[in-house]
């Protein structure tokens, strides 16, 4: 057997564990629908629910708001309360990828 003593197995995983896993989180919320994402998120510590919040937002918002508009349902902000300290955690997740070099994903500034 060969071992490449250049290849460093580790060095393709994320070294920041905080944004590891919320990366992991939100793209598993993404998969499952509403009423799954509303249980997984309620659930959730609250650093996870920081990552999938905006995206939560865009895609459920208007859906969310337009039901409790017509009284079949509850807002947005009652079925995902927006995390504490969401603007130094979106500054923070901008300044961490633009320092890894993958650009800034763009997040709703509030």
């Amino acid at each position: 057997m060969v071992v490449n003593q250049q290849y460093e197995r580790m060095a393709q995983m994320e070294p920041d564990f905080r944004l590891l896993t919320g990366v992991i989180f939100t793209s598993w919320v993404q998969t499952v629908g509403v009423d799954d994402a509303r249980q997984v998120y309620y659930r959730a510590p609250e650093d996870l629910k920081r990552f999938a919040y905006d995206f939560l937002a865009g895609s459920y918002k208007e859906y969310l708001d337009q039901l409790a508009a017509s009284s079949a349902g509850d807002t947005f902000n009652k079925v995902f309360p927006e995390p504490s300290d969401m603007p130094a955690f979106r500054a923070w997740l901008q300044a961490s990828l633009k320092e890894r070099g993958t650009g800034a994903v763009k997040a709703d500034q509030k």
